[in-house]
């Protein structure tokens, strides 16, 4: 599925307006107030749809992590990273070695330098991310267990350095949170594991009972104008059919 950026932005504010502060992946390793919401993004595709999602979060006072892609041929979408880069967002890599070096770990880690150099030429990086590649039989997930951070200059990756038995992980990798087709973007403690929109995720978070949250979307997965969210949501459908023929479920 996919929903309007109006729809998200109006989650945002009402999360607000519940009591939650909100910011960039790379604040966990820094100060923040409870209750608190880390905003990460992974742009695996139509760059220019991040482009318009931090500027409506800019606009309303929310500052983010978006999380990019090396493209075939070595390039990261240059203008995308600085555009974003400029309104004050954090800009993290979402690496994909494993698929790209077809589960040869020495060579993954190799392309994970080079492409992590790379992005370093744009913007300033301090996180890094996974890609789930869930069509793929080689995993990324965890891969910078096995890193030596300090020596590349990073603070960590939220998915492997966060503490999920006090950070609730939320994403919409799936179609939806909590999606069932989600198959390996998952936390290694608490989850969103019931389907649900934009519009019902203020009722389930409360800063009471889950005061730290990260909260993972696909940029491309949140358009403007009705025809786009129609197009990617045939698009969603078609990916989570092929999951579920490779029988890629929910862990």
């Amino acid at each position: 599925m996919a929903f309007p950026l109006s729809d998200y932005m109006d989650m945002l504010r009402a999360l607000r307006g519940l009591g939650y502060d909100a910011g960039p992946v790379k604040q966990y390793w820094g100060e923040y107030p409870e209750p608190f919401i880390f905003l990460r993004h992974d742009v695996d595709r139509l760059s220019g749809r991040a482009v318009r999602m931090a500027q409506a979060e800019s606009e309303a006072g929310f500052l983010s992590t978006y999380y990019f892609r090396c493209r075939p041929g070595g390039v990261f979408p240059e203008k995308a990273v600085r555009e974003i880069a400029v309104m004050g967002h954090e800009i993290g890599y979402h690496y994909d070695v494993m698929t790209q070096a077809k589960g040869n770990t020495e060579h993954a880690r190799i392309l994970f330098r080079e492409e992590l150099a790379r992005l370093r030429e744009l913007a300033e990086v301090a996180t890094v991310a996974a890609h789930g590649s869930p069509l793929s039989r080689f995993s990324n997930m965890r891969f910078s267990e096995g890193l030596d951070l300090e020596s590349l200059g990073l603070l960590g990756e939220p998915q492997v350095h966060m503490d999920f038995s006090r950070v609730f992980y939320v994403t919409d990798t799936g179609g939806i949170f909590g999606s069932p087709h989600n198959r390996r973007d998952w936390s290694n403690g608490k989850n969103l594991r019931n389907p649900t929109s934009p519009n019902d995720l203020p009722g389930v978070l409360q800063p009471r009972t889950e005061p730290l949250v990260l909260i993972t979307t696909h940029p491309e997965r949140w358009p403007e104008g009705n025809a786009a969210v129609a197009l990617h949501s045939i698009f969603d459908w078609l990916v989570n059919g092929l999951k579920t023929w490779l029988g890629a479920g929910a862990p």
